[in-house]
């Protein structure tokens, strides 16, 4: 008799972190933008630290981190994933995973490279996180893996904290994406540095998210001013604005990248 094989896995219904910010263009509140930060890190801290075989996860980026509708993440696709290396003398695979947030000692093809490299790639994803651009979106993936190794070029970050990179996050990432990558942070150090700015409440996928939601959310408002309950979280940068504002007061806080600004 032929056997039939299946793989069940859990169903995520907000699909990725790649299709909310560059498919759907959505505005991710501050506190959604920090909750998806330290989920991911907890993933990979948890993948890492495995006590029985920790795991590398070699592609981790925006299409592989979904998103659930109460605003939790989780880390997905393990196709490229495998054990961390118990030789020293044990090559790896040769440039495994997404090119435009690939490690620079991946995509030099040294075949010698440890965990470190999911920490780089976290990087850039905090970045695109925060800014809601793709990597280097100017060059195609081999041109911007080639950029951040031999040019150790990297996306433009501010200098001083700003909306879009609170101070810790802005701390953060020049570590997380150093070129050498015994400098890096290990995700048991990383998750501390996030917690204390996260808060626990869950994120409302239902809130409005985009600018044209934001928008007719701003035009009801001045309509008919709500009542003193809380706003919704993608809301909370427009609390204290007098309903009677214009639609051209609120495209005047939209920087851009589509977010909220708070004056």
């Amino acid at each position: 008799m032929l056997q039939q094989f299946a793989i069940i896995t859990e169903f995520v219904e907000n699909g990725s972190l790649f299709r909310l910010l560059h498919e759907e263009k959505r505005v991710l509140d501050p506190a959604f933008r920090l909750r998806i930060s330290l989920d991911v890190a907890r993933g990979m801290r948890y993948l890492h630290e495995s006590a029985a075989k920790p795991v590398i996860h070699r592609d981790l980026n925006s299409h592989n981190i979904l998103i659930h509708s109460n605003g939790r993440s989780v880390v997905a696709d393990f196709g490229e994933s495998r054990f961390v290396c118990q030789r020293e003398d044990e090559n790896l695979t040769k440039q495994p995973g997404n090119l435009r947030w690939m490690a620079p000692e991946v995509f030099s093809q040294s075949g010698k490279y440890d965990r470190k490299v999911d920490v780089f790639s976290f990087a850039l994803v905090l970045w695109e996180i925060h800014t809601a651009e793709l990597p280097f979106s100017h060059l195609k993936p081999a041109a911007a893996a080639a950029e951040m190794t031999y040019k150790r070029g990297r996306p433009t970050l501010p200098n001083q904290p700003t909306v879009q990179f609170p101070a810790h996050i802005l701390s953060l990432i020049p570590q997380a994406w150093h070129p050498e990558y015994q400098m890096r942070p290990d995700f048991v150090e990383i998750v501390p540095l996030l917690e204390p700015h996260v808060e626990s409440t869950h994120t409302d996928m239902n809130a409005p998210s985009t600018v044209s939601q934001l928008k007719s959310q701003w035009e009801q408002l001045s309509v008919a001013p709500p009542p003193t309950s809380k706003f919704p979280p993608i809301l909370s940068a427009l609390h204290g604005i007098a309903a009677t504002g214009t639609v051209e007061e609120l495209r005047q806080r939209i920087d851009n990248n589509g977010y909220v600004i708070n004056k």
